[in-house]
């Protein structure tokens, strides 16, 4: 399995993959994507930055991700507690696994490359946002090696969980 950028050709599947975690999120009763975000035009934007990312086996695409590697104004402030380091870092966004493929462990495999790529690019601290009722990402970053650090408000206002991996 590889971590590879995303084709614009890709689209559609991406947002196959998004869409299905959308309607998990809104059975399991958590408000997370359930406004319109992220649609095909913020994964467009994210292959045009650079940031959009698949995990293939084959010709598969078997899940989705941003990788980001500027600061995200969101993280600026945190509260009810404080960041790891205020080192330079990347930012992982918009995780989604293919609906037939979920329990694999594929999140894991696809932000394990995460790390092998932000150490290649000299990066060694990543962060990460989870709402607070998404248990089930926030067990796979914490077996992926991420702590949680406090709370974070999205521009909107909506709240997330802050989590952040030091790599080194």
């Amino acid at each position: 399995m590889e971590l590879r950028k995303t084709e614009k050709s890709e689209i559609t599947d991406v947002m196959d993959i998004i869409n299905d975690s959308i309607a998990g999120l809104k059975s399991a009763g958590i408000d997370q994507w359930q406004k319109g975000y992220p649609n095909a035009k913020s994964i467009e934007y994210d292959i045009e930055q650079g940031w959009s990312y698949v995990l293939v086996d084959g010709n598969e695409i078997l899940a989705t991700l941003a990788l980001c590697f500027q600061p995200d104004p969101n993280y600026e402030k945190i509260y009810e507690g404080e960041w790891i380091n205020l080192d330079p870092y990347a930012v992982i966004h918009r995780i989604a696994v293919k609906m037939s493929r979920k329990g694999e462990g594929l999140a894991l495999i696809a932000m394990k490359q995460c790390d092998e790529i932000c150490i290649k690019n000299n990066v060694f601290s990543i962060k990460v946002d989870t709402h607070r009722k998404n248990k089930s990402m926030q067990q796979m970053l914490q077996k992926a090696g991420y702590v949680y650090c406090g709370i974070i408000y999205l521009i909107d206002g909506a709240e997330r969980f802050g989590l952040q991996k030091v790599l080194r």
